[in-house]
């Protein structure tokens, strides 16, 4: 996905040379995987258009990539009626426009054609930077208490104290509560 570069993240290192280009890319890519799910964020590489069949029965339909940026097409696929009107949507879910009215039961019924999530050009700087904070603490505590996965894949961000950028990252939580 790469939200943040590689060499916009060895410019933030200070790091001129290519050496441990690898580990920073692992870096880079455990960050942001954290971000998403830290924060329910889609990011993407530009394309976000997704379409996916949604359960009805409910006074909301709830896409699983956010935000939702805009919603292309609602499609009934038990009768193929596309609902063109009559709903809005939030950057979390779809609502009927008519004050509790429910979206018909169905398991997988509605096929939701949407756009969500951020690239690298419409990425809040906010979170940018908090990519960037993270790739810091990563890369000036190896082996130290955070480390790189067993398998070379990803990094194990809970063994660093990184409650200040989950703080500042509550502002961009998308993630629906239950309840």
């Amino acid at each position: 996905m790469s939200l943040v570069t590689l060499a916009v993240a060895k410019k933030y290192l200070q790091i001129s040379h290519s050496e441990e280009d690898d580990i920073i890319q692992v870096l880079i890519d455990s960050a942001e995987e954290y971000v998403s799910d830290e924060t329910g964020i889609y990011f993407h590489d530009g394309e976000g258009e997704i379409t996916e069949d949604l359960d009805g029965g409910e006074l909301e339909l709830m896409p699983t990539k956010r935000p939702i940026n805009s919603v292309t097409g609602i499609l009934d696929t038990e009768n193929d009626n596309e609902a063109t009107t009559g709903w809005k949507h939030t950057k979390i879910r779809i609502l009927s426009e008519t004050d509790g009215t429910l979206w018909g039961r169905g398991i997988q019924r509605w096929r939701v054609t949407y756009d969500a999530g951020y690239d690298s050009n419409s990425v809040p700087v906010g979170i940018r930077h908090a990519i960037l904070d993270l790739v810091y603490r990563g890369y000036t505590n190896r082996g130290g208490k955070g480390h790189q996965s067993a398998a070379g894949h990803g990094y194990d961000w809970q063994g660093l104290d990184v409650s200040d950028i989950a703080k500042r990252l509550r502002k961009y939580r998308m993630k629906a509560s239950i309840g």
